[in-house]
């Protein structure tokens, strides 16, 4: 073979070798190209943590405060006994009112309205009268000249109208209750029954035999309860005092 001819051939070997290589080239770009990119799976350490949602705060209602009860004043013959605050004042109806009327408008709550209740000038005596709604509480003025609360027949005494004042239970002897009717206050057994100077219906009188008493028999210093009744509201006033015959 002319040796022209050989070199032709040796040129063409070698381009056809540099054309297959570079389409090999083309082919392996546009194959890494068109493959789909990979994601990684993320492992658990990172995904990412949900967070509970945190409660309402619901707010702590404010705890009511029951107000303790105002107590209990109890009449009796010699006098009566005021419950409140788990303290106990006794009164007998010849003490000096001082200590019972503070206690009263401490248990109460609410200050007194204060006034005078004129005596006859013999048999009975001026009075200082402490008024609260509902009660009454009246004391002998003693005088320089005058008798001693010890030789009065009534040197004290206590009036109400409402079984509850100021939150104190009022409570008096022989189940007796303001708004009770005529019929339940004469099942209680008064001693006595005549009209009322007062209300449209009956005054009664329990244990009168305090009040009258004689020389032969002389009983502490006592008082009566004298009941005023209104013949359709039934009872009105209840009273712990001397229930004279004058």
């Amino acid at each position: 073979m002319p040796a022209t001819r050989r070199r032709n051939l040796v040129f063409a070997l070698i381009a056809a070798g540099v054309l297959v290589v570079a389409g090999a080239v083309a082919l392996v770009l546009a194959l890494s190209q068109s493959a789909p990119t990979t994601v990684p799976t993320p492992t658990a350490s990172a995904t990412t943590a949900t967070v509970a949602p945190s409660e309402s705060s619901t707010p702590t209602p404010t705890p009511t405060v029951t107000a303790e009860a105002g107590g209990e004043l109890a009449l009796g013959a010699e006098g009566f006994e005021l419950t409140a605050d788990g303290e106990t004042v006794s009164f007998r109806w010849a003490d000096d009112p001082t200590e019972a009327v503070a206690a009263l408008t401490t248990a109460i709550g609410s200050e007194p309205v204060e006034g005078l209740q004129e005596g006859d000038g013999s048999h009975f005596p001026d009075y200082t009268v402490w008024s609260w709604p509902g009660l009454e509480f009246g004391s002998m003025v003693e005088t320089p000249d005058g008798k001693p609360r010890s030789e009065y027949n009534a040197p004290a005494w206590v009036r109400f109208s409402a079984n509850e004042v100021g939150g104190v239970d009022v409570i008096a002897e022989f189940d007796l209750a303001i708004g009770m009717s005529v019929d339940e206050v004469r099942a209680a057994g008064p001693d006595e029954e005549f009209a009322s100077p007062y209300e449209d219906g009956p005054r009664f009188i329990f244990a009168d035999d305090r009040s009258f008493t004689s020389e032969d028999d002389p009983q502490p210093q006592q008082v009566s309860v004298i009941v005023d009744a209104d013949d359709d509201d039934g009872v009105v006033t209840i009273a712990y005092q001397y229930a004279s015959k004058l």
